[in-house]
């Protein structure tokens, strides 16, 4: 069981690629916004940037390699509102090519929002809890409550 970064993945999340690449690499610069949800004892709201394209290269094979989200009627243990958002960019680009919205509480999802010149796509994924708790980490922000 491993992650991109070395971190340790939750057993959901073990079956490498079950969703394909949904996000393509060549990012120049990564923008991850965080907030802690209602409960949280650090401050609500954090961000981090950086141009570091290893780092953001591993993070995408992270995102890659997480698997597809699970279908049919789930009970979710109690979600406080808690998202780690990763925005990626290419060079001199003003907008986010994709946009990964995991969810470390409750099922865990993984959305992933990618726009190319027809539109938009969403691909829905699991292992919302390790994405957040590695992009957290590979960043230095603090970890989740």
């Amino acid at each position: 069981m491993g992650f991109a970064l070395g971190l340790a993945l939750a057993p959901t999340a073990t079956v490498a690629g079950a969703a394909g690449a949904p996000v393509a690499s060549g990012a120049a610069r990564l923008v991850v916004r965080v907030d802690r949800g209602l409960d949280a004892t650090a401050p609500r709201y954090t961000a981090s940037s950086t141009s570091d394209r290893s780092l953001i290269e591993r993070l995408i094979e992270g995102v890659d390699a997480l698997p597809a989200a699970p279908t049919g009627v789930t009970n979710c243990p109690v979600d406080m509102g808690a998202r780690v958002v990763l925005l990626f960019f290419r060079g001199g680009a003003d907008h986010p090519y994709a946009v990964v919205v995991a969810d470390p509480q409750g099922c865990g999802d993984v959305a992933v929002i990618t726009r190319d010149g027809t539109g938009r796509d969403v691909v829905r994924l699991g292992g919302g809890h390790s994405l957040a708790t590695a992009a957290l980490a590979a960043l230095g922000l603090a970890p989740l409550d």
